[in-house]
């Protein structure tokens, strides 16, 4: 099921300036029903930021507010909003 048929229509990538992710951290990420994606990356020098969580709201407000609850649980840490512009593809991924 699509999440935009979910009414969910304001969704963004956050990346935050993280390169470890302690177990409880990893678990309070995981419980969030908001969240559908979670990645850690190599982060780079121009481009500090090494986990991203992709995060879905139904509108502009919950999104917002979703974000300073997430900014809460990472303790400040410096992030960046990629806000989703237009989606292009999206499938899932099944090997031949």
């Amino acid at each position: 099921m699509s999440h935009y048929k979910l009414g969910f229509t304001h969704n963004a990538l956050i990346a935050w300036k993280k390169k470890a992710v302690s177990p409880l951290l990893s678990k309070k990420l995981k419980a969030e029903e908001f969240i559908s994606h979670i990645y850690l990356r190599k982060s780079a020098p121009l481009w500090p930021y090494g986990l991203y969580t992709m995060i879905h709201a139904r509108s502009k407000k919950e999104l917002n507010t979703r974000i300073q609850e997430l900014s809460k649980l990472m303790r400040g840490c410096g992030f960046k909003v990629l806000r989703t512009v237009r989606e292009f593809k999206k499938t899932s991924f099944n090997p031949v």
